[in-house]
């Protein structure tokens, strides 16, 4: 299986759609390669803290400090912390009792494309968009502010030349 490298842009969009989503949303678990250098990240006001985890047993021990911290520190507050657990597991290997733990009840995928949709706010990609435009969603992902995409996204599809001209003016200041 192949899996997608975790990165701030990545992962802080995926956040964001699932407290949109749902904002009681504490934990949540995202397929991808177990590896994170980068320390905690801020999304919505959130502090979001990463883990990574190998095994089915890492994700139960991460989980089970993750709640008895919480309950330490007297519950949830209204912009308490995340947490982000990073694994290479399948829905099966972690269980029905930890799923019921985690946002959507399972592990979401990291796909760049559905992160640049939800950044954008539109429900499908231009079908002038390749398999090897990956790129072009990293960079949209990198540098274009949410408050920037949501203005420029208007509409149901995202163009190449809307995704273009957007990242142009964050690159090159050009409005």
């Amino acid at each position: 299986m192949s899996l997608r490298t975790a990165t701030p842009a990545l992962v802080s969009q995926r956040v964001r759609t699932v407290l949109k989503e749902g904002p009681g949303t504490r934990m949540i678990a995202m397929r991808a390669e177990p590896i994170w250098t980068d320390g905690p990240l801020t999304v919505e006001g959130h502090r979001v803290e990463i883990e990574t985890c190998v095994s089915p047993l890492a994700v139960r021990s991460s989980l089970s400090r993750w709640t008895e911290r919480e309950a330490a520190d007297g519950g949830p507050s209204e912009a308490a912390d995340l947490l982000v657990v990073l694994c290479e597991l399948s829905d099966h290997e972690l269980g029905e009792d930890v799923l019921a733990r985690l946002a959507h009840r399972r592990i979401l995928p990291l796909e760049p494309w559905d992160a640049v949709r939800s950044l954008f706010g539109v429900q499908r990609m231009d079908a002038a968009f390749g398999k090897d435009d990956a790129w072009i969603a990293s960079a949209l992902l990198d540098h274009v502010p949410s408050d920037v995409a949501a203005a420029a996204g208007a509409g149901t599809t995202l163009t190449r030349e809307v995704a273009f001209s957007s990242l142009a003016r964050q690159l090159l200041d050009a409005h």
